[in-house]
């Protein structure tokens, strides 16, 4: 028989033993949650502190990238998608102005707070913190803050994500076409025509291919995306293997989107001079893109072997 005493002291021990498991388990969980990855990463999304502590005057950059890689280079910068900076200084005069630079888009100027009496003044609530959003997502080019006036910088904080796996779809659309004088190549209505259920609104047009012979060798391609073209390309050809279909009397000719290029207005190749396709080879990069459908065309990995290459060399 237990007698009050006991049964009392067992309830004692056992509630200990459940704060104790309790405790125990929310600390394990904190130090999850606290625990970066390498460097500083920490799962999809984090913010990386870079310190500066420089003065700048007149037009002065902070090449954010380099920055980077100075203090964090273990970190893979290629792996990231910048979402905004966050910079913390302080101007002399209360009106410098700040902006953040992406590829070629700059973001909205920001005004850096101060004023004269605090500018030499060590203390941390002397500084201010402003936020710069990143005016392109996505873009893989130049990371700078572009500075105007007389401005000390404490430090500047990155807000990055993880950028998302983006592999490149290759689309081979036939083109058996005898094209002359100024012609044109609808690339979105052919992709459409042999993919209608693919979504082309949020595609990136990384380059076209065209296996392509002219009839004299001086036939010129050029690109057109949105309202900007590219640079002509020459369209190789001889007289004598014109009509011949043999797949080696056929070049390969790849066409570059401009740099100012908008993916969002149409796509399509002109062509000057008497030029005969068999292909039209379409690379697009896109986050989360679907696979095409086989119907008509064909969706290949990057083209490889004698289908993708000239003399061992890709295209």
């Amino acid at each position: 028989m237990i007698s009050w005493k006991q049964k009392a002291c067992n309830m004692r021990k056992g509630y200990i033993m459940k704060i104790s498991l309790i405790a125990t388990i929310s600390m394990l969980t904190i130090s999850a949650f606290a625990q970066t990855g390498p460097r500083g990463m920490n799962g999809m999304r984090d913010q990386i502190k870079l310190q500066v502590n420089q003065q700048y005057q007149g037009q002065s950059t902070i090449a954010l990238k380099r920055l980077l890689k100075q203090q964090r280079p273990g970190l893979d910068v290629q792996a990231m998608d910048l979402q905004a900076v966050l910079l913390t200084a302080k101007s002399k005069a209360g009106n410098a102005q700040a902006v953040l630079q992406v590829g070629q888009r700059t973001s909205y100027p920001k005004t850096v707070m101060g004023n004269p009496r605090a500018f030499n003044r060590p203390g941390p609530r002397t500084f201010h913190t402003i936020r710069l959003q990143n005016p392109k997502l996505g873009d893989k080019g130049v990371w700078q803050i572009d500075m105007r006036g007389n401005i000390k910088v404490k430090d500047v904080t990155l807000i990055v994500k993880q950028a998302q796996i983006v592999q490149n779809v290759v689309i081979n659309l036939p083109a058996r076409n005898i094209m002359q004088g100024h012609s044109k190549l609808a690339l979105k209505r052919m992709i459409q025509q042999q993919n209608p259920r693919m979504n082309l609104n949020g595609a990136d047009l990384v380059k076209v291919t065209l296996m392509a012979k002219s009839k004299m060798g001086r036939a010129q391609a050029t690109l057109v995306t949105g309202y900007n073209s590219s640079y002509p390309a020459t369209i190789p050809g001889l007289p004598r293997t014109f009509n011949s279909n043999g797949p080696r009397t056929f070049f390969p000719v790849t066409l570059i989107p401009s740099r100012y290029a908008n993916d969002m207005g149409k796509w399509q190749v002109e062509i000057n001079g008497q030029v005969k396709i068999t292909q039209v080879i379409i690379t697009l990069k896109q986050k989360g893109l679907a696979p095409i459908p086989r119907r008509g065309g064909r969706t290949l990995p990057y083209p490889r072997g004698r289908r993708g290459t000239r003399r061992g060399g890709r295209i």
